[in-house]
């Protein structure tokens, strides 16, 4: 008993030889790295490279998968297809629809003339005749006229838009370095767009060619009346420049080749592109006559010129 109290006394009062441990010290540990200042040289030349880089790897090859799919669709860069146009169902019968309402305008026509008959105006019942004649014979008209523009650009044996841009589409190996593989890249994603400009211009001129045959007979009735013959004679301009500007275009384009021809590498790209920019012209050159609008203002600009420099000399 007095062995066990002795225990539970040095258990409760601990060992009066060894002291009790000291407590640790507060220590605080603080990294710090301190960075160098940024280069602005290397920053700037970082990001010029992730730029190359998007250009070389994301943007060219989404504009060659476009541009590779737009020249690979059915052939309307040398031919106006009849099942698109007056052959066309849909067209058709929105034509007939139109030139049934462009007949029941003959009796309109003829009141005007009569009016103008009896007021001493004098009136042309030719023109009248005329006029609805034109108007009636509106879809041969147009099967007339797209048969022969398909004849004469097949006669002149053009190659199509695919073997004229697919060779310009070619990427650099993706194992080239980006900054060597940009300037390509840039020349590589000029020619898809300009050939993406074009098929956008010759899909415009198909559909510009569907409105006219449905508007044809209206349009053409305006010719039975001195009054509205001007209306007449702008469908006819628009209507014949938009159908037969597809001749140039493919002259263009049998043209191409041997423009581009001309110089080689980066040179001969570009001849190519102005040329195909050309044919991109054609339709509105043609059916507005933009290219005699701007001829008189080239004249008239270069008169100007040349009277100021005289009158300083």
């Amino acid at each position: 008993m007095l062995l066990a109290a002795v225990v539970a006394i040095f258990l409760q009062v601990g060992n009066p030889i060894v002291p009790p441990p000291a407590p640790a010290p507060n220590i605080t540990v603080r990294n710090e790295i301190i960075a160098p200042p940024p280069d602005p040289e290397a920053i700037a030349e970082a990001s010029v490279q992730s730029s190359q880089a998007i250009v070389v790897q994301l943007i060219a090859p989404t504009l060659i998968q476009w541009a590779t799919d737009a020249i690979n669709m059915a052939d309307i860069f040398r031919t106006t297809p009849p099942d698109w146009t007056f052959q066309n169902d849909a067209v058709r019968s929105l034509a007939t629809t139109v030139g049934a309402a462009a007949l029941a305008l003959i009796g309109l026509a003829i009141f005007a003339a009569g009016a103008g008959h009896a007021l001493g105006q004098g009136a042309s019942y030719g023109r009248l005749v005329y006029g609805a004649l034109m108007s009636i014979g509106n879809l041969v008209w147009w099967e007339i006229g797209i048969t022969i523009n398909n004849a004469l650009c097949a006669a002149i044996a053009a190659p199509g838009l695919a073997e004229i841009v697919r060779p310009h589409l070619a990427m650099p190996s993706l194992t080239t370095n980006p900054v060597e593989a940009f300037g390509p890249s840039v020349l590589v994603i000029v020619y898809a767009v300009v050939a993406l400009l074009l098929v956008f211009s010759l899909v415009f001129r198909l559909a510009l060619i569907d409105i006219l045959i449905v508007v044809g007979s209206l349009a053409l009735m305006t010719k039975s009346l001195e009054q509205t013959d001007s209306w007449a004679s702008r469908y006819q301009t628009l209507a014949v420049g938009t159908l037969f500007s597809q001749i140039a275009i493919v002259i263009c384009l049998r043209l191409a080749p041997v423009i581009g021809g001309i110089g080689t590498g980066f040179v001969g790209t570009i001849l190519g592109i102005a040329v195909l920019l050309l044919a991109r012209r054609m339709p509105s050159i043609l059916a507005t006559g933009h290219a005699e609008r701007a001829g008189r203002g080239g004249m008239a600009g270069a008169l100007l010129l040349g009277r100021r420099l005289l009158l300083r000399l």
